[in-house]
């Protein structure tokens, strides 16, 4: 695991944090994500442009790592699709998506004249077109957690995790999306996705 992030003077403590807990890391234009990734897939394009890339963000803290083994599996394991991701047509939290690419994919996209500015910032929003969806698949995800908002965006957001993290264990591979729903059903405090 590599985290991506910006290389401006505001992350430098972000930076500090990292190396003195030996996490690697690469740094980036800030509103480029897409730049980011690719700089991080380097090493994979170089070696194995078919290996996969998981994409994770770091507003969704609570996806689970079992769900994420599980999808790497799916992925692996079916006829290798362009990409597997679990929110397309599933009902799930927001805060719990996941997507996985191949390497080769990522590079591919980033170098197409179409790509705008607001795909570089949120790195894969092109693959919800339909003709790229046709060429993925859906990791099946029957999951009580819908409608419910697990991410971690605006102050509401915020006070929400504070909460949690009071009574649940936050230490990694903590909390599992078990022991967050098992939160929710003692205590009721649950935040919902707005109504479209």
């Amino acid at each position: 695991m590599r985290v991506a992030i910006p290389s401006t003077p505001e992350n430098d403590p972000l930076a500090q944090w990292l190396t003195e807990k030996n996490v690697a890391f690469y740094r980036g234009p800030e509103d480029d994500v897409l730049a980011r990734y690719l700089i991080g897939a380097a090493w994979l394009l170089a070696n194995d442009p078919h290996g996969i890339v998981v994409r994770i963000t770091a507003d969704c803290p609570l996806v689970d790592p079992g769900h994420v083994s599980s999808m790497i599996q799916y992925f692996l394991n079916e006829e290798r699709p362009a990409f597997a991701a679990n929110r397309y047509g599933n009902e799930i939290a927001r805060g719990l998506d996941v997507e996985i690419m191949t390497a080769k994919l990522l590079a591919w996209r980033a170098t197409q004249p179409d790509v705008s500015r607001y795909e570089r910032e949120h790195v894969t929003p092109w693959l919800r077109r339909p003709e790229c969806l046709t060429s993925g698949t859906l990791h099946p995800n029957t999951n009580p957690t819908a409608g419910m908002r697990w991410t971690l965006d605006t102050p509401e957001d915020y006070a929400w995790f504070t909460r949690l993290a009071q009574h649940v264990n936050t230490e990694p591979p903590h909390p599992t999306t078990q022991e967050v729903l098992d939160y929710i059903a003692q205590t009721g405090d649950v935040l919902y996705e707005p109504e479209a």
